[in-house]
């Protein structure tokens, strides 16, 4: 997979000191760490809407706890032995710290959120919505009218209460930060205060359990976001950015099921299974 991305970044053009494979894996391996900051979360002020393909996605309050690729500057010669270690779980990657030149920043990627919204979505292909339908009516979980909005293409919507979503897209990063009128800081790095808010520590404690072991599973279905949203960080910032970047939205629906919706594969088939089995 390294090899495939590399090429096509390469493809896009890069300055001359930028080109080799090996300065692109190094920036790349720099970046790949995703880690969850409960200290610097943020209150949705105003309702975000994130469009997916044929998903949208409203949280409409709660809290945004970060997660962060990359390391802060002195993180690197501080924490050497602990980065080594990590690094080098990768059998075949070089074992000494990137070079200094090659070390990426820390920025956003992304956060954890629990509150309340709702996931709503279309189906484009007639039968994932004949399907979905189908089984919600025969279940009792629709009613006959609302079966058929859905098979005519009307949007089908699901209460969420947690989500993990995670991008280099600056929709993410401006979602974060909340409306510009409200904003007390540009920086997500800098703690904002907030006093005690309800329900904060629970959230807090949720964001930590949930981002922990929906990356276990996404890894364990060889899917690792911290990999596909470092490679959009080395685009952007040695190469070109990436106008369509991968997105993966793991979110809690209903009753206690999950949909995975990278940008880059909208599987249609996959949300009906899921809603059809979580329909409150």
């Amino acid at each position: 997979m390294i090899l495939v991305f590399l090429s096509i970044l390469l493809a896009m053009g890069a300055p001359r000191e930028d080109r080799s494979a090996g300065a692109l894996t190094e920036h790349w391996r720099s970046l790949r760490e995703l880690e969850l900051d409960p200290e610097l979360f943020r209150l949705v002020e105003e309702p975000i809407v994130l469009d997916e393909g044929p998903v949208t996605l409203t949280l409409r309050e709660g809290f945004l706890i970060p997660v962060f690729s990359g390391r802060y500057q002195d993180d690197w010669s501080r924490s050497r032995r602990e980065i080594l270690a990590k690094l080098r779980e990768d059998r075949d990657a070089p074992q000494e710290l990137p070079d200094e030149a090659q070390r990426g920043s820390r920025d956003l990627v992304g956060f954890v959120w629990v509150g309340d919204g709702t996931m709503s979505s279309t189906f484009p292909e007639r039968g994932d919505a004949l399907r979905l339908a189908n089984d919600a009516v025969m279940k009792n979980r629709m009613t006959l009218e609302e079966g058929q909005s859905i098979r005519n293409g009307g949007a089908v919507a699901l209460p969420i209460d947690r989500g993990l979503i995670l991008s280099s897209d600056p929709r993410l990063r401006d979602a974060f930060l909340g409306p510009e009128e409200n904003r007390q800081t540009d920086d997500p790095l800098e703690i904002v205060v907030y006093g005690n808010p309800p329900g904060r520590l629970a959230a807090l404690e949720t964001a930590k359990m949930l981002f922990g072991s929906r990356l276990s599973e996404l890894r364990a279905d060889h899917i690792d976001p911290g990999e596909q949203v470092a490679w959009d960080r080395v685009a952007a910032s040695r190469l070109q950015p990436n106008p369509d970047p991968w997105l993966v939205a793991e979110l809690h629906v209903g009753a206690g099921g999950s949909v995975l919706a990278p940008s880059s594969v909208v599987d249609t088939s996959a949300c009906v299974s899921v809603m059809a089995t979580s329909f409150p």
